[in-house]
């Protein structure tokens, strides 16, 4: 049973080319569900932080929603 050189290449070419393409299929999906999972924290830190702010008076509340937190800053960056 001789494999002819074009079988052979053929061969060669798809044991390189399935775990490349099946390494980049899993790649993705792990920056789609990273990305997911960011976006969800900040509009769960986002909520939280609109929570705080109801439990604070008027001045409190105006001086707070001016001067937020960075990770409330960085929350609402990482939303858009």
């Amino acid at each position: 049973m001789s494999m002819g050189l074009g079988q052979a290449v053929l061969t060669v070419l798809t044991a390189i080319a399935f775990p490349a393409a099946l390494g980049c299929v899993l790649y993705g999906y792990f920056v789609l569900t990273w990305r997911r999972f960011e976006r969800q924290v900040a509009v769960d830190l986002v909520r939280d932080w609109e929570m705080r702010l109801e439990l604070l008076d008027g001045d409190e509340r105006s001086h707070a929603r001016r001067n937020p937190p960075w990770n409330v800053v960085e929350a609402l960056v990482r939303m858009r």
